[in-house]
């Protein structure tokens, strides 16, 4: 048998009999290849392509600080915002925060001017601001821009899920196709009962701790939001399964600190990094593990029950993305079908829930701070909704619908404390974006916050709290329709918009209709970031909350 493989080598090797030396020799010469073929790809993903991409773009004005192997320009951002978050803000009114907590926009557009550029690990990225090239990647049809690879949740995949907003090109539409249905308005117009259950929760607990005290108290209510924002979510998306949803909310915390630990590394934005075998990589392992698990025995608990013939798999949303998976084999352009996995909707279900939760509960948190900071906007709000749902709070969609200033409320909120700071898209090809050419592979990167606090586009103002604004609605506010972006646009546009506006209009009447806000002296102004990417209070926010007086109204 030997005799029979050395002659089988023979024949492959030109006829020349190879001793067990030699075919050691070639096996070591092929691994000795395989290994400088990936130093070369290595190479070439981490330098000559971020450098080709740069020399592009310098032909064509843009500018931007010189590139460094593995980190970018994250090491400067980090220092930059470090020094900037030691700056304290003159009062709660002070709304000229784009620095603090979008420091890669600040530091380099005010350096290099608007037509500036910076490198995120081995990614280079130009920002564009103008809404009419906003406009020109959000609304492309053709799937030409889609998601980065080196995108912030990208790299928390393990927290987020790889769900829609991780997913790009057929993937995306099947998973979008599919998902829709569970998230029409008409099916959240059915959810706003269990939304108001979740809310009155916590105002019960309110009343009691204004009871226990006699009069009126502080509480934290970073802190109470997201509990409230959890109650919600574990209700609508999971049901007779709440307690699970609970469940796997700790595992998100659990998982939101130890990312927050690690993107204050310059090294967890090179690319691959999540990839390496460190602690706190393992860590993170380990608790992506618990969390899928957690998710997966709801899912499956609930298709047994099916099988069975057990009232199929439930109305909440969990129960309606199982359904939709079920009816919804979505054909791709090859022909075959699609259809979504247990893990697939273990994926999902994650990024419903962190989306839902971060997100909502900062924005809920900064708008509780502005109608303490605002009373005449609070006092405003109350009339509204007393109006409308009457003082026992008898809230549904038709009614909500209908709170015009809590509408504008909510939408200056959104404008100036955007639930996500950046949108980031990757140009599939060569592209024409307005007069720049936009090589294969160039990042482009919106900056929502700097786009909504911009004079130009929202006028001398722009830097004030004025719900007024948007009397005339959203597309007369500004400058430019497309200038107001809370939600993105387009194809692909928050799949959860309607939910998060029903939600706060939901807690935001069900605080107003019971308690006076004011702001606690205890309270330090001083807005932060999430994971780099969500607007959040670095110490909480702390109110004075009482009952109404009986003659309020």
């Amino acid at each position: 048998m030997m005799i029979m493989m050395g002659r089988s080598l023979n024949e492959l090797f030109e006829g020349k009999v190879l001793t067990w030396r030699g075919a050691a020799g070639v096996v070591v010469f092929v691994v000795v290849m395989a290994i400088l073929q990936s130093l070369h790809s290595l190479i070439n993903r981490v330098w000559w392509e971020p450098k080709k991409l740069q020399r592009i773009m310098e032909k064509q004005g843009w500018k931007g600080p010189p590139f460094r192997l593995f980190v970018g320009n994250m090491a400067d951002v980090i220092r930059f915002r470090e020094r900037e978050m030691a700056k304290e803000l003159s009062s709660i009114r002070d709304f000229a925060f784009t620095a603090r907590l979008h420091p890669q926009y600040a530091l380099f557009s005010s350096t290099y001017g608007d037509k500036s550029f910076f490198f995120q690990g081995d990614e280079l990225r130009i920002f564009i601001s103008d809404p009419h090239l906003v406009k020109e990647v959000l609304l492309n049809e053709l799937g030409n821009y889609y998601r980065p690879e080196g995108s912030i949740l990208q790299k928390i995949i393990p927290l987020v899920g790889r769900g829609l907003a991780n997913l790009n090109g057929e993937e995306w539409v099947m998973h979008r196709r599919i998902l829709d249905p569970a998230f029409r308005v008409e099916i959240i117009k059915g959810m706003v009962g269990t939304m108001v259950i979740a809310a009155e929760s916590m105002m019960e607990t309110w009343e009691q701790r204004i009871k226990d005290r006699k009069g009126s108290i502080e509480i934290e209510v970073n802190e109470d939001m997201r509990i409230i924002t959890a109650d919600t979510i574990s209700r609508t998306a999971f049901g007779s399964s709440y307690k699970k949803g609970q469940q796997v909310f700790e595992g998100i915390n659990k998982l939101r600190s130890t990312f927050v630990e690690a993107s204050n590394n310059p090294l967890f934005w090179m690319s691959g990094y999540r990839f390496l075998p460190t602690a706190i990589n393992q860590k993170i392992a380990k608790l992506k593990r618990e969390n899928d698990e957690t998710i997966k025995d709801v899912i499956q608990s609930r298709q047994e029950l099916a099988k069975l013939g057990k009232d199929a798999y439930g109305n909440d949303l969990l129960g309606l993305m199982l359904t939709a998976a079920d009816e919804d084999h979505v054909k791709t352009a090859n022909g075959t079908k699609h259809q979504l996995t247990t893990q697939d909707l273990v994926e999902e279900c994650k990024h419903f829930f962190f989306g839902g939760y971060e997100t909502m509960s900062s924005f809920l948190t900064w708008t509780m701070l502005m109608l303490a900071e605002y009373p005449e906007w609070q006092e405003c709000a109350r009339t509204e909704i007393l109006k409308v749902c009457g003082p026992k709070n008898d809230m549904d969609a038709s009614k909500l619908n209908q709170l015009k200033i809590v509408g504008m409320i909510l939408n200056e909120v959104h404008r100036l404390f955007t639930s996500v700071l950046q949108i980031s898209r990757v140009a599939k090809k060569d592209m024409q974006l307005g007069d720049n050419f936009v090589p294969k592979g160039l990042t482009i990167e919106i900056p929502l916050l700097h786009i909504h606090h911009d004079p130009r586009l929202w006028g001398e103002d722009a830097l004030q709290f004025n719900p007024n604004r948007f009397a005339n609605g959203v597309s007369k506010a500004c400058q430019h329709p497309q200038a107001f972006i809370p939600f993105s646009f387009g194809p692909r546009h928050c799949i959860g918009q309607h939910f998060g506006m029903m939600e706060s209009k939901i807690v935001v009447a069900s605080v107003l209709l019971r308690f006076q806000l004011s702001v606690s002296p205890n309270y330090k102004h001083c807005p932060t970031t999430l994971l780099g990417f969500i607007p959040s209070p670095k110490t909480g926010v702390q109110l004075i909350v009482e009952n109404l007086k009986p003659n309020v109204f």
